[in-house]
């Protein structure tokens, strides 16, 4: 089959290609990668596929000779008789090499986002595995973000701490709020339940030297409950807050050994416990017995 039978083969689905678009780009009816491996399969000139298919393709379509050679070509091969490349795998082959890859930007953390990663870190290895290395792995990222937020490391495991104690005292209303037991024990089983369920966070608020900043924050914390103390016991507020200390030597005693696995206590016996406990300090110090 000479060059001419071919053209006037493919002429007329070129022509009505053409006059269905007047901008006719690859995008139009006619698909440039069909008409090339079409010619390629009836000729193996390549005199034939370059000066003669590929000049009427760069006339109707705006197709440099490099973006058919380079680009197209790889498709050639993969032709069969019935193969057919739909337009937009063209567009795709055509675009393939002249798309720029924009890289995302970099990632940015806020404050709030790198505390929580530090305090899952905390959760489950305790404040000593927290360190820049281990909380960019937890972020996925480089130290970069954590040092354009905080100072140092030391400003990052106070504000860990701050974020558990807040865990704690959400975790504390939540358990008064229930009701299952009288608000005084409800917060000493919450204490307990806390040490429990999250051991490592217990220790960091709990089991820790203390500063003077935290004997302040303790003394403004129980107030509330040195005056439901003396509302129950007609106590006054000083023999009610000595009344609570010897409590919580308890409650404290029952959840570090909890934690540190000298004890594995069910609810129900810690629950007795404490209210054997608390009857026997009532009656000592309101009975006539104590004091």
């Amino acid at each position: 089959m000479s060059g001419k039978d071919v053209m006037a083969l493919i002429s007329p689905t070129i022509t009505k290609a053409m006059t269905a678009s007047k901008a006719m780009t690859i995008t139009a009816i006619i698909n440039p990668v069909r008409i090339l491996a079409f010619a390629r399969r009836i000729s193996s000139s390549s005199y034939f596929l370059f000066f003669f298919i590929v000049p009427h393709l760069r006339r109707h379509y705006f197709i440099s000779y490099k973006n058919i050679v380079n680009k197209l070509s790889v498709n050639i091969d993969k032709c069969s008789r019935h193969d057919i490349i739909t337009t937009s795998v063209a567009q795709q082959q055509l675009r393939k090499n002249e798309e720029v890859i924009i890289m995302p930007p970099r990632v940015k953390f806020s404050r709030e986002e790198i505390i929580a990663a530090a305090l899952d870190i905390v959760r489950r290895g305790g404040m000593a595995a927290l360190t820049a290395r281990s909380l960019a792995a937890e972020l996925g990222s480089s130290a970069k973000p954590v040092f354009g937020l905080f100072e140092n490391m030391q400003e990052v495991q106070d504000e860990v701490v701050r974020a558990a104690n807040a865990e704690y005292q959400s975790f504390l209303r939540a358990e008064m709020m229930r009701g299952a037991y009288p608000p005084y024990k409800a917060s000493g089983m919450a204490y307990i339940a806390f040490a429990r369920q999250e051991k490592e966070l217990f220790k960091l608020l709990f089991m820790r030297d203390r500063t003077e900043e935290d004997s302040e924050t303790e003394d403004e914390s129980i107030d509330g409950i040195i005056a439901l103390i003396s509302r129950n016991t007609g106590l006054s507020n000083e023999d009610a807050r000595l009344f609570h200390l010897e409590m919580w030597i308890f409650v404290h005693g029952i959840a570090t050994m909890i934690v540190t696995g000298y004890l594995d206590w069910e609810e129900e016996y810690v629950s007795r416990t404490l209210t054997d406990v608390y009857e026997g300090l009532k009656a000592r110090w309101c009975g006539g017995n104590g004091k």
